[in-house]
């Protein structure tokens, strides 16, 4: 499959942002600044080497929330991988039941 030049663009694009993210995030924890990274949840970002390997550090944890229990229209499950931040403030599951939403 061949992608159009803009579609190329997107990937180059997003690989850039995703690797400045992953550094700045290592920087913090390094430093011992909290640092968060969220994208969603299905996101390859998850599945970056350089994530994963900075999943395994010491006091990095990674959890996932659903946005709509905090009034979003639809699920949108967002992953968050954090240093220093109590994910248990962050991280709300919804209960749906039949597919609908809480």
């Amino acid at each position: 499959m061949t992608l159009p030049p803009y579609g190329l663009e997107k990937i180059r694009l997003g690989n850039l942002i995703a690797r400045f993210s992953i550094g700045s995030f290592q920087l913090c924890l390094c430093m011992g600044t909290p640092c968060t990274i969220e994208n969603p949840y299905s996101s390859r970002i998850w599945d970056l080497p350089s994530l994963v390997e900075t999943h395994r550090m010491n006091d990095v944890e990674f959890g996932y929330t659903d946005l709509c229990v905090d009034g979003e229209k639809w699920r949108k499950r967002t992953g968050i991988l954090a240093a220093s931040v109590p994910l248990d403030l962050m991280i709300r599951h919804c209960s749906s039941k039949g597919g609908c939403c809480d």
